[in-house]
């Protein structure tokens, strides 16, 4: 018997959520041609990913997969805030600016935290405002 079973179950239930509306977004893009849900369907592959290592890191505390799953979820947020100005701008420009300091921001969250614990749950300061802003402005 695992000491968090709960939180397995939150977490494996979270995962198959995402894996759904996954395949439903994925199932829809046929009718979409626009390049903003193809951004879409990349921030849901990369939060299906996040759910999918954070239930991995529950099962097996190993430090690297609660870095993935913090980088995961970062760039599914910078995807939906790039889908959101690309939709807002037009087809007829790209907004590609967004994505060097997208890279640049998960490549240093990603070093602050991981010297961190390695608790479930755990992030630091720095990634949780940088998730908050990002999820305000999408």
């Amino acid at each position: 018997m695992l000491p968090n079973q709960g939180l397995l179950a939150i977490a494996f239930f979270e995962a198959t959520a995402y894996v759904v509306l996954l395949v439903l977004f994925a199932l829809l893009k046929r009718d979409h041609k626009s390049s903003y849900f193809r951004l879409w369907l990349a921030g849901w592959l990369a939060l299906t990913g996040s759910a999918i290592s954070k239930l991995f890191f529950l099962s097996w505390a190993y430090q690297p997969l609660n870095a993935l799953t913090l980088a995961l979820s970062l760039v599914g947020h910078f995807a939906f805030l790039s889908t959101v100005l690309n939709f807002r701008i037009g087809s007829r420009k790209r907004f590609l600016a967004i994505w060097p300091l997208s890279v640049v921001s998960v490549l240093t969250v990603v070093y602050l935290g991981r010297a961190s614990a390695s608790n479930l749950g755990f992030i630091r300061w720095e990634s949780s405002v940088l998730l908050c802003v990002l999820s305000l402005a999408c």
